[in-house]
């Protein structure tokens, strides 16, 4: 660990040589929007002993540390110390990772937040000074900058104004925030920090819109969605949602019951208009897919709820017989599973935290997954997969980062000619969490 004290996370095993493949490699990672923890190099060279981090979240590179150690040319064995902090800073990060001569660890699961609190410009701190006597290493630090500017409230307007254009790109109306930027930093600080809630807010409402999204209800959906970047609107957006909630519920019941929603009367499955009000009927609900005779089918993907793997593990027994190649991440440790013997020719990972000297393993590491089983599918064009243990991923992370995990999935497997299944216990998630999830993927009952 350097001097600049950064938390260790969750590393990916394998360490990287820089280079630019490895950075096309992190790139690539950012690009699957699920990473947040950072890109520890190491690199020696003339200049010093350099250690960067780049921190990243939700895979959104947010800032850059740098450490470079150097021996002070007067007296040998002093070490100078000067570490640099920003945006600005990403740029150096990104050289140090083109390097041939570093070394880059993937770090994940780390509270990078605190990490950014901590360096930005209103939290620097001055070094202590320390002479290193023969046989000690005592650094004789030179300060934290940022970008070379030393106003600290300048550093802090600016910040705010890359906060402002961020909001901007993203569609939000930020007129307001213009507006009092020139006034007492306080005052614009209070005033971006409820901007942000307002945010925050915001991409609440628009998770929970998404839930609501039903047949029938389009045209109201279509019609939030156009205020949704208005922080202004948010108690006008919650009145309309809970509206819009009150007629999912009777869409839902009258879609249990096959009855128009308008007068009530009774229809049969294939009348779609009610015969005495002429309302459209309702779309039943998405039946599900019997276990008998199911015949799964390249680039789908299907949603298994049950306690244990057995149903599961039949189907998959089945794709390995028609000449699909296994690949099997459980959260059951795999001398458990009854039907192991059948699966030797697959591979079979156990979720865990645990070591294990008999199973493989593998921790509840989204980018670790994703890594592993896109190798897999690179490696085997014709390939049947089964993800075990949803609630687990959830509880190590949050439901958001594993819903965009899986639907990263769902996307690669579309495009190629394997088969995923994914397994949830009853009642391990919460109902609506398990009918996105059931929105993503055909259901196998």
């Amino acid at each position: 660990m350097s001097g600049l004290d950064i938390p260790e996370g969750t590393k990916l095993e394998r360490v990287l040589t820089g280079g630019d493949d490895t950075l096309q490699m992190i790139t690539d990672l950012l690009g699957k929007k699920l990473f947040t923890g950072y890109a520890l190099v190491r690199l020696e060279g003339e200049a010093g002993d350099i250690t960067s981090y780049m921190i990243i979240k939700d895979s959104e590179p947010i800032m850059g540390l740098r450490e470079i150690v150097t021996r002070d040319k007067k007296n040998p064995r002093r070490r100078i110390r000067k570490v640099y902090a920003g945006e600005h800073t990403l740029k150096d990060v990104l050289n140090d990772i083109q390097e041939k001569t570093s070394t880059i660890e993937l770090h994940a699961n780390v509270d990078v937040d605190s990490i950014i609190e901590r360096y930005k410009p209103a939290k620097k701190k001055e070094a202590e000074d320390k002479e290193m006597e023969e046989g000690q290493r005592d650094v004789k630090r030179v300060g934290l900058f940022w970008g070379g500017k030393e106003d600290e409230e300048s550093l802090e307007r600016e910040i705010l104004h890359e906060k402002l254009e961020g909001w901007r790109q993203e569609g939000y109306d930020v007129t307001p925030l213009e507006s009092i930027f020139p006034e007492n930093l306080t005052e614009v600080k209070v005033a971006f920090q409820k901007f942000e809630d307002d945010v925050t807010t915001l991409e609440e409402l628009a998770a929970e819109l998404e839930f609501l999204s039903l047949s029938g209800l389009e045209r109201e959906i279509d019609s939030i969605k156009t205020k949704l970047k208005d922080p202004k609107l948010i108690p006008e957006i919650k009145a309309e949602i809970e509206v819009l909630e009150n007629k999912a519920s009777k869409i839902r019941e009258g879609e249990k019951k096959n009855i128009c929603l308008v007068c009530g009367l009774p229809l049969e499955d294939h009348q779609e208009k009610c015969p005495r009000c002429g309302a459209l009927a309702p779309k039943r609900e998405k039946e599900t897919v019997p276990l008998e005779g199911i015949e799964l089918e390249s680039g789908h993907c299907y949603l298994i709820e049950e306690e244990k793997l057995n149903r599961t593990l039949k189907l998959y027994a089945n794709m390995l017989d028609k000449g699909y190649k296994g690949f099997c991440i459980t959260r059951t440790n795999p001398k458990h599973l009854e039907e192991m013997e059948e699966l030797e020719n697959s591979t079979v990972i156990w979720l865990t935290d645990k070591e294990s000297s008999t199973a493989t393993t593998i921790p509840p590491v989204l980018e670790r997954i994703i890594y592993e089983i896109g190798d897999f599918l690179k490696l085997e064009e014709k390939s049947c997969l089964i993800l075990d243990g949803v609630e687990y991923l959830v509880s190590n992370n949050t439901f958001d980062a594993v819903l965009r995990f899986i639907r990263k999935l769902i996307d690669d497997i579309s495009e190629s000619k394997s088969i995923l299944m994914v397994t949830v216990g009853p009642y391990t998630l919460k109902e609506r969490e398990l009918k996105i999830l059931e929105r993503e993927m055909e259901i196998i009952s």
